[in-house]
């Protein structure tokens, strides 16, 4: 159990490590003909990058044991980018989309939220998730990233995942006349 909580704390702190960088910059600030980054006309198109932000995060994965986790996470992140502060909001899992799909359609969703990647390509084509540049993608098995990439951009990061293990019976299974599983089925 210990080695299961701690692959699983490694794919959390490295997922939302990466996901959180993200928030920390942008490529979509104005440019210069030149592709240098534009001063700030006054219109707000570009965050002073001395001005304090505050990022929402949602989420249910540090929902029942990793909360802490989470907090170790937040606090190096808002360390390494002390302009940056992260309101978490964690929900149980059975409350977490039925609030999410609430949030989506209101227009008050977090700024980065948890998605189970059943749901991706729902929420991917309906617009409901932002592009992200520049992120370091090379930590992750690439399926692992291209699962969350639609076209070759990339909209989500993993930031769990879990090795699923079938086990059956073989006497049920020869009683039935079903064929066994094979080997890397999936």
């Amino acid at each position: 159990m210990v080695r299961k909580t701690s692959r699983s704390a490694i794919a959390l702190v490295a997922g939302l490590g990466l996901l959180l960088s993200a928030c920390g910059s942008s490529s979509d600030a104005p440019a210069d003909s030149d592709g240098t980054p534009a001063e700030s006309n006054g219109d707000n198109t570009q965050a002073d990058p001395e001005e304090e932000v505050t990022i929402t995060y949602t989420n249910f994965i540090s929902n029942g044991g990793n909360e802490d986790n989470l907090q170790l996470i937040v606090d190096a992140f808002e360390a390494d980018n002390p302009n940056i502060k992260v309101d978490v909001k964690t929900l149980a899992y059975d409350e977490y989309f039925t609030a999410l799909q609430t949030d989506i359609a209101g227009g008050t969703a977090s700024d980065l939220f948890d998605i189970e990647f059943a749901n991706y390509q729902g929420y991917q084509e309906n617009g409901v998730l932002a592009p992200l540049s520049d992120v370091d993608t090379s930590v992750y098995q690439d399926s692992l990233a291209d699962a969350y990439a639609t076209d070759g951009t990339q909209y989500a990061l993993p930031s769990s995942f879990s090795t699923v293990v079938l086990f059956y019976n073989k006497d049920l299974f020869d009683e039935a006349g079903v064929d066994y599983p094979e080997a890397g089925w999936t």
